[in-house]
């Protein structure tokens, strides 16, 4: 008997709580009607948002836009200065000479080193970061000069 009970109780139980859980027709059609409403709601919220994302992509490429003539605008007066320097009257033009004349090429300097002064065959003299001072060969590299 006490078997008997014991398996109604659990039965009992366990209807009542699937019976619990199950929604109506009604139910069910609400729950679809607010799911959908937030559905369109978080649709609204996303278009807002690449709206707003779109606004700042534009306002910062009118920014750059903006930037990007103000420095080329800088850049075209830099080159634009001119000096007011006395007239230099041209220097005559040497005799032609008949021994040959050997020219010198200088390379490129690559290095942010300054430029001392020139020798005598009229390349420019460099001074590196440590105090050395060289002449660039024709090719470009570094030929060092003895004190």
């Amino acid at each position: 008997m006490k078997k008997l009970f014991s398996s109604l109780l659990a039965i009992t139980i366990l209807l009542g709580s699937i019976n619990s859980y199950s929604q109506t027709p009604a139910e069910k059609a609400a729950k679809e009607k607010a799911d959908k409403a937030a559905a369109k709601e978080k649709e609204k919220a996303d278009k807002a948002a690449a709206k707003e994302k779109e606004k700042a992509d534009k306002a910062a490429a009118k920014e750059k836009e903006k930037a990007d003539k103000a420095a080329a605008k800088a850049a075209e007066k830099a080159k634009t200065v001119t000096t007011t320097a006395p007239a230099v009257k041209p220097a005559p033009a040497p005799a032609p000479s008949t021994a040959k004349t050997k020219t010198v090429t200088q390379g490129v300097n690559k290095s942010a080193d300054k430029a001392v002064g020139t020798d005598a065959k009229g390349r420019t003299i460099y001074e590196g970061p440590r105090g050395g001072r060289y002449t660039l060969t024709a090719a470009g590299n570094k030929e060092y000069i003895k004190k």
